[in-house]
């Protein structure tokens, strides 16, 4: 019979770690949109001035041609090819990635089944850091989901914002009034635009807008409170811990193991007491 290698414990960890590199591949691949189309967006000119600008320019296209000039949208090419190159190279580094954690995996598995038999003890201290790393990590996953719900929840509130004001209005495109929708806003800042410098990478991976709403504050306090509730719950469920007195069916199971090995430890203490004593007094004249 084939023997069982499933690992439920194994199959969590690889689902949380695909998880997490996924979010964060999308994390990246939405801040190179926003970044090389943003900048595309911010200088792009309207019809009206287009056309302004053609009638106020003198000079025949014809003569534009042969003087050595380009006609026609460039940039918006230069733009794609430099997004698609940007987007290649974050995929072709996550799949380095992964066939370097195939390779390290698959080490770690021929020295456990070949050479480890008493690695733990060994390096034990590893571990001891492997899981520390792997709480920090936990905490920084945890973040990235929070962020992410908020931005997701502030950009429903900005896209019915924009409907309402139209895309065209040229307030909307700054940080200053006109640039947010006053209605439940609960704090705005003129600085630290998401859409510029650094601040952007805080947006990609914590969500950072420079102008919150109810929506995303609540959500954002929703979502710790989930998953707070989600954690007691499984220490709740793991017997780790009572809620208001009341036990689950694991912690019973482990509180009487714990109590049946005190009472077998006692049991025992009282036959070898009984023993030791029936020996001394057989040997005594």
């Amino acid at each position: 019979m084939a023997k069982n290698l499933f690992s439920l414990t194994i199959f969590f960890v690889t689902f949380r770690e695909t998880l997490e590199a996924a979010i964060i591949v999308a994390v990246l691949l939405g801040l190179v949109n926003q970044v090389v189309l943003g900048d595309l967006k911010g200088e792009s000119k309207s019809p009206e001035w287009t056309s302004v600008q053609e009638k106020s320019d003198p000079m025949p296209i014809t003569s534009k041609i042969t003087s050595g000039e380009q006609v026609g949208p460039q940039e918006p090419i230069l733009q794609a090819k430099l997004l698609r190159r940007m987007k290649l190279q974050i995929l072709f580094g996550a799949g380095v990635g992964l066939l370097i954690a195939i390779a390290i995996g698959g080490a770690f598995i021929a020295v456990w089944f070949t050479q480890a038999t008493n690695l733990w003890t060994k390096a034990e201290q590893l571990w001891e850091a492997l899981r520390i790393f792997l709480v920090v990590m936990t905490n920084l996953i945890l973040l990235v989901g929070a962020g992410l719900f908020s931005k997701a929840v502030w950009a429903f509130e900005e896209n019915a914002f924009q409907q309402i004001v139209g895309a065209s209005i040229d307030d909307t495109g700054g940080t200053g009034p006109g640039s947010y929708d006053v209605r439940g806003n609960v704090w705005h800042l003129d600085c630290c635009s998401p859409a510029s410098g650094g601040w952007q990478i805080f947006n990609g991976v914590l969500g950072w807008q420079n102008s919150a709403t109810l929506g995303s504050v609540l959500s954002y306090v929703f979502y710790w409170l989930a998953v707070i509730i989600t954690l007691v719950y499984f220490k709740f469920k793991e017997g780790r811990t009572k809620l208001f007195g009341f036990e689950s069916a694991s912690g019973k199971r482990q509180r009487e193991a714990r109590e049946k090995n005190i009472v077998s430890d006692t049991d025992l203490d009282i036959s070898t007491a009984k023993e030791g004593l029936q020996t001394h007094l057989h040997d005594s004249p």
